[in-house]
């Protein structure tokens, strides 16, 4: 069973055509993987809590130009490539750049898809072992066909078990979830 991390609806959103173009493009000056990494910090660096950057390339009271001269010098300092500096200022002119974010989030799938990678995000009660972790993902690399990179977290709240998502599919295999499931066959049968 092989999924894909973009659903079409995604795609054919605002964010998702800007995404798209800017996938095509990457694929084209073979790019995509490095993109990937510059437009990650960039998320970053803009999503920050003080979001000074995000004020800054926002406000109304300086002239596109201006936004555009400081986008710029940000882009140096960050030693950008010239596709993502570019791209950017595409957002700025379009006054799109509050969909940095979405953006980046459908990029970053569309280029996981081409690379045939599957992101899984598993929660657990417990820190899972090395060990368990990587028949975990043997595991889930067997059931969609593709590599699977997943990332662990704890949740405390859970009793037992783990609870996986790998694009929109959601396996719970946890304590709470069996029961509930039980409860619901022992209903049925009722």
């Amino acid at each position: 069973m092989v999924i894909s991390t973009v659903n079409a609806g995604l795609l054919t959103s605002l964010p998702g055509r800007y995404a798209k173009a800017l996938f095509q493009v990457g694929l084209a000056d073979q790019q995509t993987e490095q993109l990937r990494e510059e437009f990650k910090s960039l998320v970053l660096l803009y999503a920050q809590e003080d979001d000074l950057l995000q004020k800054t390339l926002q406000n109304d009271f300086l002239s596109k130009v201006q936004r555009i001269a400081i986008w710029r010098a940000v882009a140096k300092a960050l030693s950008l490539a010239e596709t993502l500096q570019r791209f950017i200022i595409v957002l700025l002119e379009a006054g799109r750049l509050p969909l940095l974010l979405p953006i980046a989030t459908i990029y970053e799938a569309l280029v996981d898809d081409a690379a045939g990678i599957i992101r899984a995000d598993v929660q657990s009660a417990k820190p899972l072992s090395q060990q368990q972790q990587q028949h975990l993902e043997t595991i889930l690399t067997k059931r969609y066909a593709a590599k699977v990179e997943a990332t662990y977290t704890l949740e405390p709240t859970l009793l037992g078990g783990v609870y996986i998502q790998c694009g929109s599919e959601v396996i719970d295999a946890t304590l709470k979830g069996q029961l509930t499931h039980l409860v619901h066959n022992i209903e049925g049968e009722a």
